[in-house]
């Protein structure tokens, strides 16, 4: 049995999909008897449209979003008195 497990959720709507998946952080030894942080963790949501034959999801179009811990907590102190908005920087164009 895995000691460790790695879920992801994603829920399909008519026009697109939205999948939630968690990165946990990994940790090092910090001299003798502590430990560190050496990579954090993150929640990653990926936005994934409809394909325009309608038929699937297009995987390969996707936004994908990778929020920081404090970034979650961000979003969640501010439901549910008020709008939270996502934006994305987009390269190479």
């Amino acid at each position: 049995m895995p000691r460790r497990g790695f879920p992801q959720y994603t829920i399909f709507g008519p026009e697109s999909a939205l999948s939630l998946r968690a990165i946990l952080p990994n940790f090092k030894r910090a001299g003798h008897d502590g430990v560190s942080v050496d990579r954090r963790g993150k929640l990653v949501l990926e936005f994934i449209p409809r394909n325009t034959s309608g038929s699937g999801f297009a995987w390969s179009d996707k936004t994908l979003f990778s929020l920081s811990v404090e970034e979650v907590g961000l979003c969640l102190s501010q439901l549910p008195e008020n709008n939270v908005e996502l934006s994305h920087a987009t390269y190479g164009s």
